[in-house]
């Protein structure tokens, strides 16, 4: 078990590029937006360059998956185009997407969820209701 995270692995994928990626915008509401992330290029071909946690991104662990387009909060909601609800599921399809990348170059593709970030005036957030 990997002690950066959560579920027992580094999820490790990010690109060698040293050019950012943003993430595609898919569709936005109050709730945030949905953001498509594609990894082109896994990190030592096996990782994403950060830590999950019940499917959400609790640290950036390699300046590699910011340029990618990862932030600490996405909420993961699809890997290649299948939903993932659990952590298992998630390391299941992250798993398949890895061997396609090894064997035929395919690329990651993940649908995340991005919270609206707190609203703050003047330096101190705003948490009245």
């Amino acid at each position: 078990k990997d002690p950066d995270t959560g579920c027992g692995f580094f999820s490790g994928f990010g690109g060698g590029s040293s050019a950012e990626t943003a993430p595609a915008t898919l569709a936005q509401d109050s709730n945030g937006q949905i953001l498509r992330i594609q990894v082109t290029e896994p990190i030592e071909g096996t990782r994403l360059g950060l830590t999950v946690t019940h499917l959400v991104v609790t640290r950036i662990g390699d300046p590699r998956a910011l340029r990618n387009g990862w932030r600490v909060g996405d909420r993961l909601l699809r890997v290649n185009g299948v939903p993932v609800n659990s952590t298992g599921q998630f390391l299941e399809q992250l798993s398949t997407g890895l061997e396609a990348y090894r064997a035929r170059g395919v690329h990651l593709e993940f649908e995340v969820l991005r919270k609206p970030p707190e609203a703050s005036v003047g330096g101190y957030q705003d948490t009245s209701t």
